[in-house]
């Protein structure tokens, strides 16, 4: 799992380094506390990280009022300094979709937490025409700049911002959805999209008779009463064909318990189907598969009962781990690294064009700072090969040609793989 290193705080000349048990066992809270207090009082203070990654690894002392907590962030851009197994780490821009997005997208708050400018205003004052689905930009020439985040986006951002699109082999039965529900909840409490914080907006699939039942109910209610818009985010319940037809009035969710019905129709259907084929089809054959969707909240008239008029949805391909895959034959090379037990990151590709190009996994169990990127090839059409081509040269000229690896799916042979690095 993600390891939390020692730390090393400096005033001047006179620096301390804090070990991993100091920062989180419960009999030196008191004594964290004060050391961070001290830490984030003075401008002369310098947090860094000892983990082996390569930079400075500078961390900042935030403090969060609402739980009179300090706690340690890193600097805006600075991830990838890291070394992959330490807490801290992330990908950088290059090496996922949020390349796509122009400056101001995704901006880092003084908080720590996210601003994000999103494709589908939470105000429902804001009465802009919505496709029933995002904008597919997946095959646009040439690559994209986003000036604003897609729903698909947003539901992408909080699965790399939860680490659940980063794996290691001690994770194995420990996600369960209760857990990933609670990781998204903890994410969305750092994201303000405009000035809305996202927590307020955001309802998640919860087991009945549990705490977020209610805290679901009423935030469908408050929203209802200041004509706020709702996002749900959710698992689509298991594929029954003769309950889930092209005429089915409400989207399918596995754990409804507190959450508004999110209303459909043929036309959305059709639309979902066209721009998801991937996952429509995965959801058919007995996949899991995550539906996010946007819009503003009703009350059936004569029952208790809540409803939301659906503005747009998308959905997303995950195995049985909650690690996101863009098509059938990335669930194959999951089942492949799981097989193998290794620890991987699955760089997610938010709104970003196929030709945008970053690696569908990357190995971070081989040892050093340097990343393993494995790549799938599935298609067989001329400019998917000439992309192709463009790829490798690029792994090639990065990498090395034994620093990755690729696949060329379904004929060809799953690629070797590295050994792990001994722990």
């Amino acid at each position: 799992m993600s390891t939390v290193n020692d730390v090393i705080i400096s005033f001047g000349n006179d620096s301390k380094r804090y070990s991993r048990d100091f920062q989180t066992k419960d009999e030196f809270k008191k004594s964290w506390y004060a050391v961070l207090s001290r830490a984030h009082a003075s401008v002369e203070a310098k947090v860094s990280c000892s983990c082996k990654g390569k930079g400075q690894k500078s961390l900042a002392v935030k403090y969060h009022s609402g739980g009179d907590t300090y706690f340690l962030a890193r600097y805006p851009n600075t991830g990838s300094q890291h070394s992959p197994d330490c807490i801290f780490f992330t990908l950088d821009k290059d090496n996922s979709g949020l390349k796509c997005y122009t400056q101001g997208v995704v901006k880092d708050l003084k908080d720590g937490g996210y601003g994000i400018r999103l494709a589908v205003a939470l105000a429902s004052s804001d009465s802009e025409s919505t496709s029933i689905v995002p904008a597919d930009n997946r095959n646009t020439p040439g690559g994209v700049s986003q000036n604003s985040m897609s729903l698909l986006g947003l539901l992408q951002f909080l699965w790399d911002d939860s680490g659940l699109n980063r794996w290691y082999p001690k994770m194995a039965g420990k996600r369960n959805p209760g857990k990933v529900f609670n990781l998204i909840s903890h994410s969305a409490e750092k994201i303000k999209v405009a000035s809305h914080p996202l927590s307020m907006h955001l309802i998640v699939g919860a087991y009945p008779s549990t705490p977020q039942v209610m805290k679901n109910i009423k935030m469908t209610s408050d929203a209802l009463k200041k004509k706020e818009r709702l996002i749900c985010l959710n698992v689509l319940s298991k594929y029954n064909p003769e309950k889930h037809s092209n005429t089915s009035k409400r989207l399918p969710v596995k754990f409804f318990s507190g959450v508004p019905i999110v209303l459909m129709n043929t036309d959305n259907w059709a639309s979902l189907e066209k721009r998801f084929s991937s996952e429509i089809a995965n959801w058919r054959s007995g996949g899991n598969v995550i539906c996010i969707a946007i819009g503003e909240p009703g009350k059936f008239k004569g029952n208790d009962t809540y409803y939301l008029k659906t503005l747009q949805i998308a959905l997303m391909n995950v195995d049985d781990n909650w690690i996101p895959a863009d098509s059938s034959y990335e669930l194959t090379m999951l089942n492949y690294l799981h097989k193998h037990e290794r620890s991987f990151i699955k760089p997610l590709r938010y709104d970003a064009s196929n030709n945008d190009v970053f690696p569908d996994f990357c190995l971070t169990d081989i040892g050093g700072t340097e990343l393993f990127p494995i790549e799938v090839f599935g298609m067989d059409t001329a400019s998917y090969l000439a992309r192709k081509v463009i790829k490798e040269s690029y792994y090639n000229e990065r990498y090395g040609k034994d620093g990755w690896a690729s696949w060329v799916a379904p004929a060809g042979p799953l690629p070797h793989l590295p050994d792990k690095a001994s722990s």
